[in-house]
């Protein structure tokens, strides 16, 4: 997403940035509002992702992500502007993968 933060319902795996094992991911995603970096399945999007609860979740892109999104820029490509483009499907699909798989719990 191009600024504010949009929510979205229900090959790469979950960003490993660092490193950095399940507590200390656990850790820095706390130090950010409960959001965890999440890359999409199909383009490798990375995303910030919060798992509010079952059917709810928060998702923040960055310009980059919007730039890689394949979806989007299919969009795009038809002069739709990034910001009107409600989801990604595939990017949905990723995060209900990861919901399921337990590598994305939602927020207490």
């Amino acid at each position: 997403m191009t600024g504010p933060e949009r929510s979205e319902g229900a090959g790469h795996q979950e960003a490993q940035f660092g490193g950095q094992g399940g507590a200390e991911r656990r850790e820095r995603s706390d130090r950010r509002g409960g959001l965890r970096e999440l890359a999409c399945d199909h383009c490798g999007a990375a995303v910030r992702v919060k798992k509010l609860s079952p059917q709810h979740t928060s998702v923040q892109w960055s310009t980059r992500s919007v730039r890689q999104c394949a979806e989007f820029a299919v969009r795009a490509a038809d002069g739709r502007p990034t910001a009107l483009i409600p989801t990604c499907g595939q990017l949905r699909d990723t995060i209900e993968r990861a919901a399921r798989e337990g590598r994305l719990d939602p927020a207490p």
